[in-house]
């Protein structure tokens, strides 16, 4: 196997042909924010604050480099706790 001058763009290009995909918020989720903490500290083991955290800044990734069967299941989760997601 040769080593290419181009790391970055061989990963970039094996990545998206074995399908990975990411999961993110698209805005903040209003009157449903507890809900969708709770599914997002479901989804990438946070703790309590940092869930709370990564939901205030939406838009933000929540989980990255999985599968797309993966993050279709993140993404009915969120979408029934009132959160808008966006599969990247």
């Amino acid at each position: 196997m040769e080593l290419s001058p181009f790391p970055e763009k061989i990963n970039t290009v094996t990545s998206k042909q074995q399908g990975f995909h990411g999961i993110s918020l698209r805005k903040s989720c209003g009157d449903k924010k507890v809900a969708v903490i709770k599914a997002v500290q479901a989804i990438t083991g946070l703790g309590l604050m940092d869930a709370k955290k990564l939901v205030d800044s939406a838009p933000a990734t929540v989980k990255d480099h999985i599968s797309p069967v993966e993050a279709e299941e993140h993404k009915k989760a969120l979408v029934a706790a009132g959160a808008e997601v966006e599969i990247k």
